[in-house]
């Protein structure tokens, strides 16, 4: 069945704490332009909570981004991610030959 949270520890989550630091704000300021409780936004940025689309899209439009943006830049960290995986085991695996 299609879920509409975004999978926890997903490279969205690192994406917003990103996209907040760049522009300066708490977590505080962040969490009341979003319109979300302040205790809640960090175990979002953590991957701890499983935010739905429409607490990620009040976090994207409260970091004036687009949420397309937000899962642009989270599928490029995926992806560097696993890029970076493959070359640490590669790494292990000649290590150990």
């Amino acid at each position: 069945m299609w879920s509409r949270r975004v999978l926890a520890h997903s490279p969205a989550a690192c994406v917003s704490a990103r996209l907040r630091r760049a522009r300066r704000l708490s977590i505080a300021a962040l969490a009341f332009a979003a319109k979300i409780h302040p205790t809640y936004l960090p175990g979002i940025e953590r991957g701890i909570r499983n935010p739905t689309w429409a607490k990620l899209r009040s976090v994207a439009q409260a970091l004036d981004a687009a949420v397309s943006l937000v899962v642009q830049e989270a599928e490029t960290e995926a992806k560097l991610a696993k890029i970076d995986a493959e070359v640490r085991a590669e790494v292990v695996r000649r290590m150990a030959a």
